[in-house]
């Protein structure tokens, strides 16, 4: 088994039917719209969830794979996933991938 690493992508967020769950859209480079039911935890986003509208958010996810030019990731949350539509893996250009911002303590 390869090592795992964490990463984020790009998604919109609407508010799921409890406090603690959201519904995730997350649009892969491919056009293909992957949708889910996800525990808050596994999506970070700014501001208040609106019924009406989806916010902007980044979504967690594992890369399982890796080659030159793209990766192949799991959306976590697995096994707690609730794909509406779409696959727990996808395989996207690595640019898809949003950067890693470290945190310096000073």
């Amino acid at each position: 088994m390869g090592h795992e690493s964490i990463s984020e992508v790009p998604c919109e967020v609407a508010p799921g039917m409890f406090n603690d769950e959201v519904v995730v859209l997350i649009e892969l480079p491919s056009g293909e719209v992957v949708t889910g039911l996800f525990d808050r935890s596994y999506v970070s986003f700014e501001g208040q969830l609106d019924k009406n509208a989806e916010i902007e958010g980044k979504f967690g996810v594992e890369i399982i794979e890796e080659d030159r030019d793209t990766v192949l990731i799991q959306f976590t949350g697995n096994p707690g996933l609730h794909l509406i539509n779409g696959f727990p893996r996808a395989r996207v250009p690595k640019d898809f991938l949003l950067p890693q911002v470290e945190s310096v303590s000073k």
